[in-house]
């Protein structure tokens, strides 16, 4: 057995013990094995980045190894159609001064030859930069985007791509890193974000990308990493600073509130108690602030549990009663009392302002889907559409 074999059988044992399949496999065997395991996989289902890429790339190679089985000669039309395209677009970039990236299948050179598995390479990454790189070059890659079903990295960087330009690039929904550093875009170029739903780093150093773009792509991208400043940050950093001066100052107000002299305060003679009622709203709005701050604080996406859930609503609750508490205890120190019933107001008021984020984050949910952490239903309801979709691009190309 040579060693060229000996590979081959490698990478086709990895893939298939990946899909928890074994030979001989159809296509239909491999799209209900990667549908099965990316329940279990997908990062928003309690995996790991790692462990989807592997079965998406496990899926691909065994994909293709099955059509290559079952229908040789529609699956050499199919590579050589995806060859031409690819090599145009190898074409135009070197042409640009540019370079490409590109992802072979191990297999392959045992069962057709290593000549010919070149021509099943595929395109993963491009980078290209210069002034003479400008918005007809995006077109190019959309007119031979059918041999770039597997770019994940495209680095337009120092380029003269304009928001027009950029906006195409929705088609490339599988994209995982998109630099657009040093070019003329501005806030208008972000709604192309819509589509990239896979994308997770962001290059935007030198644009005209503004702040009013950064507080906007922080609330309906809070996860991406931004490349901005000179170092990557996740997006909701700059909303994440805003949450935390807002929520300073109102604790400033709300101390001062709670400070006046007593016989400052003119409270009016209602037969409901006012004063209980300001304490609830006041704490309703440190509530609110508080859970939004948590929110954009997490680190990635991944889902929460109840339980953890619960227990992150509860450390908050008590951190604020006992804010509360040493509000009331203070008071003494102006002349005012400590109230129990003000204290109680206090609790009832971040239960308020607990309630009115979860109203809040429901609105936004409805307005901008997965954004915020996502119920069970709506998880798999999300993971199924995403297979689909790469299964019926698959079955496009065939």
């Amino acid at each position: 057995m040579t060693a060229n074999t000996t590979d081959a059988n490698a990478a086709r044992a990895e893939f298939l013990e990946t899909l928890g399949l074994s030979l001989p496999i159809s296509e239909e065997d491999v799209q209900q094995a990667f549908l099965e395991r990316v329940k279990s996989v997908h990062p928003d289902r309690g995996g790991t980045v790692e462990e989807f890429r592997r079965l998406e790339r496990a899926y691909k190679q065994a994909l293709q190894y099955a059509r290559f089985r079952q229908g040789r000669r529609q699956w050499l039309r199919m590579v050589v159609d995806r060859y031409i395209h690819r090599e145009k677009i190898i074409e135009e970039v070197k042409r640009l001064g540019g370079d490409v990236e590109l992802e072979h299948v191990e297999w392959i050179k045992d069962d057709i030859g290593e000549d010919f598995a070149q021509m099943t390479e595929r395109i993963i990454a491009i980078r290209v930069h210069g002034s003479s790189v400008d918005d007809r070059f995006i077109g190019t890659l959309q007119q031979h985007r059918m041999a770039l079903d597997g770019l994940s990295e495209l680095d337009l960087s120092s380029t003269a791509v304009t928001n027009e330009g950029v906006v195409q690039l929705g088609a490339f929904a599988y994209l995982r890193r998109l630099d657009l550093r040093d070019t003329s875009i501005d806030n208008t170029a972000l709604t192309v974000l819509n589509s990239l739903r896979e994308l997770e780093w962001l290059g935007l150093d030198g644009t005209q990308v503004n702040l009013l773009g950064r507080l906007m792509l922080g609330i309906t991208r809070p996860f991406l990493l931004v490349h901005w400043g000179g170092r990557a940050v996740r997006a909701s950093a700059l909303l994440h600073r805003l949450l935390l001066v807002a929520c300073a100052i109102y604790v400033a107000l709300i101390f001062t509130a709670t400070h006046v002299p007593i016989d400052v305060v003119e409270a009016p003679h209602w037969p409901v108690p006012i004063d209980k009622l300001v304490h609830l709203m006041m704490f309703a709005g440190l509530g609110f602030l508080g859970r939004a701050i948590i929110t954009v604080s997490t680190p990635t996406p991944r889902r929460r549990s109840r339980a953890h859930r619960a227990l992150i609503i509860a450390w908050l609750w008590l951190w604020i009663a006992l804010y509360g508490l040493a509000d009331e205890l203070s008071q003494s120190l102006v002349g005012r009392s400590f109230d129990w019933y003000d204290w109680l107001a206090d609790l009832a008021g971040v239960g308020v302002g607990l309630l009115m984020f979860a109203v809040f984050r429901t609105i936004v949910r409805t307005l901008a889907p997965n954004i915020w952490s996502l119920s069970d239903a709506e998880l798999a309801a999300l993971d199924h559409r995403r297979s689909l979709e790469r299964l019926l691009s698959s079955l496009a190309e065939s």
